[in-house]
């Protein structure tokens, strides 16, 4: 008489995991888990040694691991029906559900929200350089000595304004206030 073994045979090396003959757990953890580990520690190295945005970073982190959290999704689906528990294989459709929902709904956020800040730079860019050639013009201050405090302010009645200012040797500092309303800038010399 023949005895069948009752605990399921799983292998088929890396091939196994395509044709999902390989378990479960190794699937979800070699293939789903570890990629990620290792992508957040090297991204979080990089950011260590590099002056990119938050935004910047994490879409660079998305294009290099998108192909392993494709790869690990396929594979883990194969995979899925390879555990001696079903509660498992449950979980596991949960949370890989979850991680494509957040990969749906999170990275475009995050894309459209870089292209938002990149134009806010851009425009603030381009006002600051218009505010700059405004007042040399009228005052006769060299562009390159005029400088602006790093973000834009809104008054009361939440119309934005640039504050730039002019240090003068011995004498003190000139202070102006300018606003950009249709590529014209309007400067105002502050007491």
């Amino acid at each position: 008489m023949i005895e069948q073994n009752a605990t399921p045979q799983y292998g088929g090396g890396f091939i196994g995991f395509f044709k999902g003959s390989q378990s479960l757990a190794a699937a979800f953890w070699l293939l789903g888990v570890a990629p990620a580990v290792i992508a957040l520690f090297i991204v979080s190295i990089v950011n260590q040694f590099t002056y990119l945005s938050f935004a910047k970073l994490m879409l660079l982190t998305f294009a290099l691991t998108i192909p392993f959290r494709l790869l690990g999704w396929f594979t883990i689906f194969r995979c899925i029906k390879n555990t001696k528990n079903a509660i498992w294989s449950f979980l596991v459709a949960v949370i890989l559900v979850l991680d494509i929902l957040h990969k749906l709904v999170f990275w475009p956020m995050v894309w459209y929200g870089y292209r938002d800040s990149e134009a806010r730079k851009a425009e603030y860019t381009q006002n600051i350089d218009l505010c700059k050639n405004t007042i040399s013009q009228l005052s006769g201050i060299e562009k390159q000595e005029i400088r602006a405090e790093s973000s834009a302010s809104y008054d009361e009645n939440s119309e934005r304004y640039y504050k730039l200012y002019y240090i003068q040797r011995n004498v003190g500092i000139e202070r102006y206030r300018c606003r950009v309303s249709a590529g014209i800038a309007k400067v105002v010399k502050q007491p």
